[in-house]
């Protein structure tokens, strides 16, 4: 519960952001929480819920309005609105600006909770380099998933080429031997590959985007709020990727098509 008091400000402190990343300014009688407790509990604008201060007094407000926060969650309010709420204001936290010439912010803020009068302190710097490291990690493992998937993908057109391919030799031979150019063979084939990625493209797009956001439903946590918003040039790379294998094995099973024998394809297995 994060209380500003009168004629104070969180302006380079805290930045507050409704669901559409405008602004949103603190005033008297509004009550703020941060997106992914209401997600997790289930309530929006409007709606009322129980708080809780310091002294264990609950209270039911009204929340005003959602504001995003990808870390923890936080209730936010004027001093007037607390007052409203629960008459005595009394604070028992800071938010604290360092100036530039200090660099070890985490070092400084392990100095700062030794001091007698004060239960803990934080750095928010100090927590960011921690995530941006666990967050490197995830990165790289999606990065590996991504090329994962991308080989998996080439791999299964291939198969499907070349297996398709090796069970209509004989309807291929024929095909040859009635005068069609090896052109015109290879465009037969293709486009029946082409054809092929194309529906798994339209189809996979939106049944992969179904699965990712069910994916991330479940990976919802209490404390961490992830944001999973799909660009528009996601679905372009990942149908610019599709084809460009279907090309490459196109590519590759034109010279298998060179290669058969009409002849030998011909014979009677008796």
């Amino acid at each position: 519960l994060v209380v500003v008091p009168n004629e104070e400000s969180l302006r380079g402190y805290i930045q507050l952001l409704d669901r559409d990343y405008k602004k949103i300014r603190l005033e008297d009688g509004m009550v703020l929480s941060t997106i992914n407790i209401s997600e997790v509990q289930g309530f929006d604008v409007g709606d009322t819920i129980t708080i809780q201060n310091m002294n264990l007094e609950n209270a039911e407000v009204e929340v005003t309005e959602i504001t995003m926060n990808y870390l923890g969650n936080v209730i936010y309010m004027t001093e007037n609105t607390y007052k409203s709420i629960y008459d005595d204001y009394e604070p028992n936290s800071a938010y604290i600006m360092l100036n530039k010439g200090v660099t070890d912010h985490s070092a400084y803020a392990d100095e700062l909770g030794a001091k007698d009068g004060i239960l803990s302190s934080i750095s928010s710097k100090g927590v960011l380099e921690s995530f941006d490291v666990v967050f490197k990690i995830i990165n790289l493992v999606v990065v590996i998933v991504i090329v994962l998937a991308a080989a998996l993908a080439f791999v299964v057109l291939f198969t499907l080429a070349t297996t398709n391919i090796s069970e209509r030799e004989r309807e291929l031979a024929t095909i040859k031997v009635l005068g069609f150019f090896d052109r015109e063979v290879h465009s037969y084939v293709n486009k029946e590959t082409m054809i092929l990625t194309s529906m798994g493209i339209l189809l996979g797009m939106p049944l992969g985007k179904a699965m990712g956001m069910w994916l991330m439903s479940i990976l919802k946590m209490p404390a961490i709020y992830f944001a999973d918003r799909l660009e528009p040039v996601s679905y372009l790379y990942a149908a610019v990727i599709a084809t460009v294998f279907a090309f490459i094995v196109n590519s590759i099973t034109d010279k298998s098509l060179d290669k058969i024998n009409p002849v030998e394809a011909l014979k009677s297995i008796e």
